[in-house]
């Protein structure tokens, strides 16, 4: 059986010990938006960090995150 493990980006899921094999658990997980100003971040594998750091040292407004969406989840 293969057992699927989802959260969102804000959980370090490769972090967790694994006592079953790799093809028995699968790690997904879906990310956040992060709002910095007018433009939007995906918390992902290809996020701009260092982009993402300038754009909010530069903004005057608090930047936020947005949970993913119900879509993002299927």
């Amino acid at each position: 059986m293969i057992w699927n493990i989802v959260a969102d980006s804000s959980c370090d899921l490769h972090s967790l010990p694994v006592k079953a094999g790799d093809d028995e658990i699968r790690f997904v997980s879906v990310p956040f938006i992060i709002t910095v100003g007018k433009t939007d971040f995906v918390d992902d594998d290809s996020v701009d960090r260092d982009g993402m750091v300038d754009a909010m040292e530069q903004e005057k407004t608090a930047s936020h995150t947005t949970c993913p969406a119900p879509a993002a989840w299927v």
